[in-house]
């Protein structure tokens, strides 16, 4: 019986993945569950099956989607975010290489390209397993906390009946829909975006080639304690996004009113040191949900780290969404 068509889903797109691969086919990833390294196709990582799927039962009938349950996968993400994604992401790739021959201090994008890149990047985050998840667990905290209320107010009134269940739920496959309202949602990728947009963009260029990505490529590094994770973070005063391009070129984003220094850098490739790289590389590992992935089989930093840590791998917990401090 033949497979499936479609069913391993990215959530982290080859054509994202491809910039850290030595041939395009695939990379080298450090592995935290198993705690090794090893070399994995591109086709066959950072992806779920059936991930974006969406139950055609929960289609009305007057919607019939082109690709029927695959609609995201297919129409959203394959036919267009992905296509623009390749774009952006090539364009600094190809103006980074340029950078490295002969550095030039010169502007890395026009307006019109900052905007769309924002808007992916929103996107890339979005789309991510962890937002999935707690957009799934968020919802069920929502309904039983609903229930709770509704429960005791109908029992005040009605002090012998007992006929209100204690629990209301949904199926695990509406885990897609919840999904689907965050990343497909044009109002919350904007705002997401014009946090993006409202930053210092710096490029960090190595020559090195050696910049890590991983399962969960954007870090929220917060400068300041005790700041509220304003639009997952992007919106927090003191903020610092990291985002890795490809393995020669990585993007910080600085909040500009707490990094007033970096007006001089904003927009701009700028050589970076092989400590910085290796900081940077920390941060991918800490905050990688399983695996990091690299252009080489090299990953002392990781060795190192861990050696720390009493041997020991270093697994960063996500924030989740509290509902009545639960």
């Amino acid at each position: 019986m033949s497979k499936e068509p479609n069913t391993k889903q990215h959530y982290i797109p080859e054509c994202y993945l491809k910039n850290f691969s030595p041939n395009l086919k695939f990379v080298y990833i450090y592995d935290k569950k198993v705690s090794k390294s090893f070399p994995n196709s591109l086709n066959s990582i950072a992806n779920h099956d059936f991930f974006y799927d969406i139950p055609e039962k929960y289609y009305s009938k007057e919607l019939k989607p082109k690709y029927g349950s695959k609609h995201f996968e297919k129409a959203f993400f394959a036919e267009h975010v992905e296509k623009l994604y390749n774009q952006s992401l090539e364009n600094i790739i190809n103006k980074s290489n340029t950078y490295i021959e002969k550095p030039k201090h010169t502007e890395v994008l026009t307006n019109e390209e900052k905007e769309i890149l924002a808007q992916l990047i929103a996107i890339q985050h979005l789309r991510l397993p962890k937002i999935k998840d707690d957009a799934s667990i968020t919802m069920k905290k929502v309904l039983h906390e609903s229930i709770k209320i509704i429960k005791s107010a109908f029992e005040n009134s009605n002090p012998e009946s007992n006929e209100l269940s204690n629990k209301i739920d949904f199926e695990d496959d509406y885990d897609s829909v919840l999904h689907a309202q965050l990343y497909a949602n044009e109002e919350l990728v904007a705002e997401f975006a014009s946090k993006i947009l409202n930053k210092h963009w710096v490029f960090l260029v190595s020559k090195t080639s050696n910049f890590y990505t991983s399962d969960n490529p954007i870090i929220i590094k917060n400068h300041l304690e005790n700041q509220k994770p304003y639009c997952d973070g992007f919106g927090m005063k003191g903020v610092e996004v990291i985002f890795p391009i490809g393995k020669s070129v990585l993007l910080t984003l600085w909040d500009k009113e707490y990094f007033p220094d970096k007006l001089k850098f904003d927009n701009t490739f700028n050589s970076t040191k092989s400590k910085e790289v290796l900081a940077y590389n920390a941060l991918q590992y800490y905050w990688a949900t399983r695996q990091v992935y690299s252009y080489s089989n090299e990953f002392k930093i990781i060795e190192l780290l861990k050696k720390e840590n009493n041997g020991k791998e270093i697994i960063f917990k996500h924030p989740i969404t509290l509902v009545n401090g639960k």
